[in-house]
Parts: C-alpha cells; sequence; structure tokens
C-alpha cells in the first residue's frame, strides 16, 4: 500500500475514459472513495482510505499555494533551510496551520516536487503553473521513463470527486 499508488490512481481514473466511467457524475465523495478502493487493486494500485485521503489532502494544499499569496510568503521562510527534516517539519508546520493534515510518510511522498522547487536556487515563491501541476498530480497521458508516476509537464489532473 502506497501514497504513490493513489496518487497514480487519481491521476489514472482521470485521464482514462473507461476507468473514469466507472465515478458517476452524482455519486458522493463517500461513493467515489468506495469505488476507488474497489477498483484501485484492479488496476495493480493497492491504498487504502486513509491514503487516499492524505493524498487529497496534500493536494488540495499545494493547490491552494499556488492561489493564495499569504501562504507563498509563509513558505518563503523555509527557503534558506537546507536541512530536509527541518524544511518538511517547518512547510507542515504551514499546512497544518492553514487547516490541512496527513502524515508525514505522505506529505514527503507526494511533495518530493515540493521540495526539488524549493531547493532550486532561484526559488520563486509564485509558483508556475507546471511546477504546481508536478506536485498536486499533474497529468500524463504518458508516465515518467522507468516508473509507473505520471509525467507531471502534460497538463492538469483533477482528482475525480
Amino acid at each position: 500500500m502506497s501514497h504513490t499508488a493513489a496518487r497514480t490512481f487519481m491521476t489514472k481514473a482521470q485521464t482514462d475514459r473507461v476507468l473514469h466511467a466507472r465515478f458517476p457524475d452524482n455519486a458522493s465523495r463517500e461513493q467515489r472513495m468506495a469505488i476507488a478502493l474497489q477498483v484501485g487493486p484492479e488496476h495493480g494500485l493497492h491504498f487504502t482510505q486513509q491514503e487516499m485521503l492524505e493524498v487529497e489532502a496534500v493536494a488540495e494544499f499545494w493547490k491552494k499555494v499556488g492561489e493564495d499569496k499569504h501562504l507563498q510568503e509563509k513558505l518563503e521562510t523555509v527557503v534558506g533551510i537546507t536541512n530536509r527534516e527541518e524544511k518538511s517539519k517547518r512547510i507542515n508546520e504551514v499546512a497544518r496551520a492553514a487547516g490541512f493534515s496527513f502524515s508525514a510518510a505522505a506529505w514527503d511522498e507526494i511533495s518530493q516536487p515540493a521540495f526539488e522547487i524549493l531547493e532550486m536556487p532561484q526559488f520563486d515563491v509564485q509558483l508556475r503553473e507546471d511546477e504546481l501541476n508536478a506536485i498536486v498530480g499533474g497529468v500524463a497521458s504518458a508516465t515518467i521513463p522507468g516508473t509507473d508516476l505520471p509525467d507531471p509537464t502534460r497538463g492538469t489532473v483533477m482528482c475525480p470527486w
């Protein structure tokens, strides 16, 4: 079970027409979650409800960061931090203060692209759309070579629920 599997499933549910059709438009969030937990393993993707909820929370946080200047300003404080654990802790504090909650494992696994952006020497707190897509689970009709992760350079995926 993994957060990566949950994130990959979210992407597949958006990009695969057959899979997307399994989620009725009028289904509640709970119904969509139940469908995801049932259908995910059929596609070789094993994750728990908690992992899926955490993936959603991390993605929602980074989406909000892309839209909220106040959060962007708060994240400016982590730019100079070189210790990854300390940087993660400080970003997680900002996320929790903004009302988001997720495990450290989910945070680290889902936020890897964000850490790479924050470690750039010319980090610009105002995320470009391609950077935001990389963080929140950008779409790809293709995957990153050698992985089953979606290529974040090909658009934006929205969670099917």
